[in-house]
């Protein structure tokens, strides 16, 4: 009787569940992102110097 009950209980919360979503694919262009930073920043002569700061 008791596990019926809980059998049910579980059907009835997994029924119920909504569906999972798939998560969409957002490209940040990460390297791209990198590469700008260290063009911008870390190079001989950078665009955004010290007297910037």
């Amino acid at each position: 009787m008791l596990v019926e009950l809980l059998i049910n209980m579980l059907d009835m919360i997994i029924r119920d569940h909504s569906p999972t979503v798939r998560r969409r694919h957002c490209d940040h262009e990460r390297e791209q992102g990198k590469a700008r930073s260290m063009k911008d920043y870390f190079v001989e002569n950078p665009t955004y110097d010290e007297v910037t700061f």
